[in-house]
């Protein structure tokens, strides 16, 4: 069997949000970039996020400072000029389900979220509402139930992956890197990657990984220890059919986490929450899938009683998110890289943080890269290119 050679400036490994838009920022810096992708568009962590665009609003309900918040405010605005069209990249074919979230109480919580939400950094992004400007969902919530309305949208994920994947015009492989195959040397990386039956050897003056968990086997053939360098969380997501309304918003307590957080999607005439939050985190991750069931069906009873949930059909789902290594274990504040020679792994950490993320890529490589190299890309013409992921209520369903 022949083996085909390319050659580029830099390739990624990983199609999810951050391996794109680092594909549309190298090549709109001049670099030429192929990235190769062994399942489909955003089929990992990216299309599993809920496609909230967070300005760190959620974090500051617990009181602690929280340098997540600080990270995700910075980059709100930028997020709002490409969604309108000011900004690079245009993301005006990026859908925009909910143009604001909502947060809402339990009755006992009701008077101290006021305190919370009320605070100086809270007072300038949330509002307070009632009555008919309420979402249909909280038009029968009690008066003691408080509703407020915070400066934070929710796009689908699947046509942000299609916006940015359309920035740049690099190749785009399916096909599956060869972690024993990888060799590094002063002059850049080679890798080998089987597509479709054949193999295609490419070299690159960088390697960028942004597979997620992906990253752990294609660093530990590099010689780095991936536990040194990324850490897991596990979540487990519920999907909820036959939701009496759309709700896009989390239901507040006193820490970190939202006691529940639920976005929404069509499937046909069927309206499908997406759960996460406090629910989906440990102890809701050693739950069996009909334990976490029965359980979310208890958490939404009680966080939204005015609702008729009886006929909701629940499915469950087990994700495994990738993230930078932290001390503590902890969720790091931002985007995390780790560089080993030229070698460059990235995780973002949130769907929001992955153009601070590519950013990051930019400064590490830029000096290598600084005179770009010659390209031979087109010798991977005429190779499959992923397909964008589906929707993750048509993933397969476990319980």
């Amino acid at each position: 069997m022949t083996t085909r050679r390319a050659r580029c400036d830099v390739l990624i490994v990983g199609g999810g949000i951050v391996g794109l838009w680092c594909r549309a920022l190298l090549e709109r810096e001049g670099r030429s970039v192929i990235l190769v992708e062994k399942r489909a568009l955003g089929a990992g962590q990216s299309v599993a996020s809920q496609g909230i665009l967070h300005a760190g609003l959620k974090y500051l309900v617990s009181g602690e400072e929280d340098g997540a918040a600080a990270s995700l405010a910075d980059e709100y605005e930028r997020w709002l000029d490409r969604l309108s069209g000011r900004g690079w990249p245009e993301l005006r074919h990026t859908r925009v389900l909910a143009e604001k979230m909502v947060m809402w109480t339990t009755p006992s919580l009701a008077s101290r979220a006021a305190g919370w939400l009320a605070s100086p950094m809270m007072r300038s992004r949330v509002r307070r509402i009632e009555g008919d400007e309420r979402p249909i969902a909280f038009r029968e919530a009690p008066r003691a139930i408080g509703v407020w309305e915070v400066d934070e949208p929710a796009i689908d994920a699947r046509s942000l992956l299609a916006d940015v994947a359309a920035c740049a015009q690099g190749p785009l492989l399916l096909g599956e890197p060869d972690a024993s195959g990888i060799r590094a040397d002063d002059d850049g990386v080679t890798v080998k990657i089987e597509s479709a039956g054949e193999h295609v050897e490419v070299h690159a003056r960088v390697l960028v990984l942004a597979a997620g968990l992906g990253n752990r086997e294609l660093l530990r053939a590099v010689g780095v220890n991936p536990d040194d360098a990324c850490q897991e969380r596990p979540l487990h997501m519920v999907i909820a059919r036959g939701a009496p309304a759309a709700i896009f918003g989390h239901c507040v307590q006193p820490s970190r986490k939202p006691r529940l957080t639920i976005t929404s999607g069509q499937d046909g005439d069927q309206t499908i929450w997406y759960l996460g939050g406090a629910l989906a985190e440990p102890p809701g991750t050693e739950r069996s899938p009909e334990a976490q069931a029965s359980y979310t069906l208890d958490e939404v009873r009680d966080c939204l009683p005015w609702l008729d949930v009886e006929g909701l059909e629940i499915d469950t789902l087990r994700i495994s998110r990738a993230e930078g290594r932290t001390p503590s274990g902890r969720r790091p504040e931002g985007p995390v890289v780790h560089a080993q020679g030229r070698v460059i792994a990235v995780w973002p950490t949130k769907l929001a943080m992955a153009p601070a993320a590519a950013q990051a890529v930019l400064a590490r490589i830029a000096p290598i890269t600084a005179n770009p190299g010659p390209a031979r890309a087109d010798e991977v013409e005429g190779l499959p290119t992923p397909s964008l992921a589906g929707a993750v209520w048509s993933w397969s369903r476990q319980t």
